[in-house]
Formats: structure tokens, C-alpha cells, sequence
């Protein structure tokens, strides 16, 4: 890594490894669920900071994955039909 110092930012927005049910699946298809979840807690511990589309998100993060609060920016992203 170049710069090892340099804080790292992570977009999040995929909970789909974290409410699949591994059981209803294939060997090969809950290996790779396994690995997504590892990947994404291994994630999770060394970002500085992690954004999320949504207020949801934020929340299971911080309820389930037991995410520090102060590490979760929401950034709404799409059109602003208000004007």
C-alpha cells in the first residue's frame, strides 16, 4: 500500500450477505456469502470512516454489526425533484 497513513473512506450498500439465510443455499453459493460477510466486517474495522444510502442501513449496521455510530455517514445520492 502507497500510502498507509491516508485515512480510508468505504461505500457500503449491499446488506445482502448479512440477511441471506446461508442454509437455503449451495455449498459454493453459502461459501461465497461467508466470505462476502468476512470481507465486509474486515472492512468495517480498519475504514475510517463508512458511507451509506440510507438511514436503514446505517441503523442495522450500528444494530447488528455493532458498527461504531460515529464511523457511519448517510449520503443520499440520486435526483432532487424539489426544485
Amino acid at each position: 500500500m502507497l500510502y498507509r497513513a491516508a485515512p480510508v473512506v468505504n461505500l457500503f450498500r449491499n446488506l445482502d450477505p448479512f440477511i441471506e439465510n446461508i442454509r437455503q443455499y449451495s455449498v459454493v453459493e453459502n461459501a461465497k456469502t461467508i466470505a462476502r460477510r468476512f470481507d465486509a466486517r474486515h472492512m468495517f474495522s480498519v475504514t475510517k470512516k463508512i458511507i451509506v444510502p440510507t438511514t436503514f442501513v446505517r441503523n442495522f449496521l450500528i444494530e447488528h454489526e455493532k458498527v461504531a455510530a460515529k464511523k457511519i455517514a448517510v449520503v443520499h445520492y440520486g435526483s432532487d425533484d424539489s426544485g
